[in-house]
């Protein structure tokens, strides 16, 4: 359906589009007159029920109500006379129905009813004190309230709009005067409205359409100029064509109009397009600039469109920036290679691909930095350890020194030492030799003295004892010279190892002599090498440079 549509004249989509124009604003207006005259119809019947149950209340009488107990309160004459009189009135107003209601407990019962002409005549009545048994919520909630009530109903009567208006009577009790009207009759008028707003909106659809139709017949003659214009100003603005006609119409309405405000916009266009065209252009050559490394070149000229004109002040600030930036990275990377490691390239707001290459010279800045800075440390440590190496070396050669004096002393003592075990061991072992003969010449002389006869015993006994303990004494100085003995050879085997053991000494004591005097090299080359890297350290400029320059001073001190 949609490309049916697609595909037909434009005339006659435009019939077709004021048609349904037309079709639904007819549709409309027939639809909201109906609805406004079904309010009217509706509110001028509400008011007719309303000024009817009022009228009703006159017929009915004000006390009426008031000498109402129970159901012989009014007599049959009374009641048939204020029927009839009531009828009479709701024919002539166009009612169906006035009556009156009391509630008794939870039942309804008709105080007063009029009836249609066929009621009448059929005998078909409610008479006093009938009671309702099709009663409806409204009606029962009505004796509960101060207003009136609208209803639809339908019960064994028909189909009705009803008001119910409450009233009080002299003892305060409420009873309900009611209208109804047949909702046919409400159908009826609603039918009428209908037809006339369904007539009315068919004269003015059928009036709208041949007057629009009319009026387009006129005005589609000149869209056909307007139209072949406008393509060849596509084409111009495709670059099908160089140049753009403008379109021949000069008459005084709309559409000419329009064809004036298009070739002025045509010419201002071709203008527009003309500067662009040069704009884009130095742009171009500006590029091929760009590729060959060149960032001193910038946009001189301007073009009609604003975002062009906008993207050349960008480019313009985009080189000023770049070129800015390429210049400070450059003047950092010369002071890098001068030995300046302090500066630093300004981040501003570049992301991305260039933030990093910022980032990277400004981290290598640092790096170098750190770099000079462990260097100044470890030329610190590198003298500090050279200067304790230095100090304990010197401390081992004194040491070496003392302990090869002290060493040659202690073998020379050793030495003579075993030359003096050796000949108190000769002495020794002489001494032994005698005991051993004095040992058995006292074994010699107990022999005798056991031979001789000695009668005083007291003599006996001092030789006794004599002999006794010149034995005793004897075995234990032989005791004792032979452990003396013992030890002398003991010390003898000591002496032996300590000789060799000192000449073991000595060979080490030699060796840690030639260690020392290579370490002592080692030193003062290690003093040099911590020399030339503060020297270096110093000469460059670096971040932390200040710190390490007071610390080295301090050390110096």
């Amino acid at each position: 359906m949609l490309e049916f549509f697609q595909n037909l004249k434009l005339k006659i989509k435009v019939i077709l589009l004021i048609s349904v124009i037309n079709l639904i604003s007819t549709g409309l207006y027939t639809y909201f007159t109906y609805d406004l005259n079904k309010d009217n119809k509706y509110k001028s019947i509400n008011e007719k029920l309303y000024l009817s149950a009022m009228s009703a209340r006159k017929f009915i009488e004000y006390d009426y109500h008031d000498r109402i107990k129970n159901s012989s309160s009014i007599g049959i004459d009374e009641y048939m006379k204020k029927l009839v009189e009531l009828s009479d009135f709701a024919e002539k107003i166009g009612i169906e129905y006035l009556y009156s209601m009391v509630k008794v407990g939870d039942r309804i019962y008709f105080t007063m009813s009029s009836g249609t002409a066929e009621d009448i005549e059929e005998d078909n009545l409610d008479y006093f004190f009938d009671e309702y048994d099709n009663a409806t919520e409204a009606l029962k909630n009505s004796f509960n309230g101060n207003t009136p009530v609208f209803e639809e109903s339908v019960d064994s009567y028909g189909h009705f709009r009803s008001i119910l208006v409450p009233f009080k009577n002299a003892k305060g009790e409420t009873y309900i005067i009611g209208a109804d009207i047949q909702m046919d009759y409400i159908h009826a008028e609603m039918r009428e409205i209908i037809i006339q707003s369904i007539i009315i909106g068919s004269i003015t659809f059928a009036i709208s359409l041949a007057i629009a139709i009319f009026l387009f017949n006129i005005i589609i003659k000149q869209v056909p100029i307007i139209q072949n214009g406008l393509i060849g100003f596509f084409k111009f603005l495709h670059r099908e064509t160089s140049n753009a006609e403008l379109i021949p119409l000069n008459s005084k309405d709309e559409l000419g109009e329009m064809a004036k405000m298009i070739n002025y916009n045509i010419k201002k266009v071709e203008e527009d397009i003309k500067k662009d065209d040069i704009l884009i252009e130095n742009i171009t050559n500006l590029t091929e600039a760009i590729k060959e490394g060149s960032l001193g070149n910038r946009l001189d000229k301007y073009g009609s469109n604003p975002s062009l004109n906008r993207m050349r002040d960008e480019i313009n600030s985009m080189l000023d920036n770049m070129q800015s930036s390429f210049g400070n990275i450059l003047d950092v990377i010369k002071e890098y290679s001068d030995q300046n490691y302090v500066v630093s390239v300004k981040q501003e707001h570049f992301v991305d691909d260039f933030k990093e290459l910022i980032d990277s010279v400004n981290k290598l800045g640092k790096d170098i930095s750190s770099v000079i800075v462990k260097s100044g440390y470890d030329s610190l440590s590198l003298q500090k350890s050279s200067n304790n190496l230095a100090e304990y070396m010197e401390s081992i050669k004194y040491s070496s020194k003392t302990f090869t004096k002290e060493l040659n002393e202690a073998y020379y003592q050793f030495v003579d030492i075993k030359k003096y075990s050796l000949d108190l061991a000769v002495k020794f072992e002489k001494i032994l030799f005698h005991t051993d003969i004095v040992n058995k010449s006292a074994q010699d002389i107990e022999k005798i003295t056991s031979k001789l006869k000695i009668d005083d015993e007291k003599t006996k006994l001092a030789l006794d004892n004599l002999t006794d303990d010149s034995k005793f004494h004897l075995e234990h100085l032989k005791e004792s010279l032979e452990t003396t003995l013992s030890v002398i050879n003991n010390q003898k085997l000591f002496l032996e190892v300590m000789e060799q053991l000192i000449a073991k000494l000595n060979e080490i004591t030699q060796e840690n002599t030639k260690i020392s005097q290579n370490t002592t090299t080692i030193v003062d080359e290690l003093a040099n090498i911590s020399a030339r890297i503060r020297e270096d350290v110093v000469s460059k400029n670096f971040i932390g440079k200040e710190n390490i320059t007071i610390f080295l001073q301090y050390i110096d001190r």
